[in-house]
């Protein structure tokens, strides 16, 4: 398991990966989500899951797109492995 990612510290797999503020544990305890950032591959994905992110954001959750078609996106779109 990948040890949890603290303010100032980000984990690194490709490009730039990590979270910025609290980590994780601490946003859970204080009730707040905690976003992931930068994830472009399955390993980036399955990184800031371990460390205990609550959502996810990057190239492989998805390219940018225009707004008109999220709404599609989003109904369509299902997690790796779910």
């Amino acid at each position: 398991a990948a040890a949890p990612l603290t303010a100032g510290r980000a984990g690194r797999v490709s490009g730039s990966l990590g979270v910025e503020g609290l980590d994780p544990v601490t946003a859970r305890k204080l009730n707040i989500l905690s976003v992931g950032e930068g994830a472009e591959t399955r390993e980036d994905w399955d990184l800031l899951l371990a460390c205990g992110c609550d959502l996810v954001q990057g190239y492989f959750v998805a390219k940018p797109m225009e707004a008109a078609k999220f709404s599609d996106w989003m109904r369509d779109w299902r997690a790796p492995g779910a």
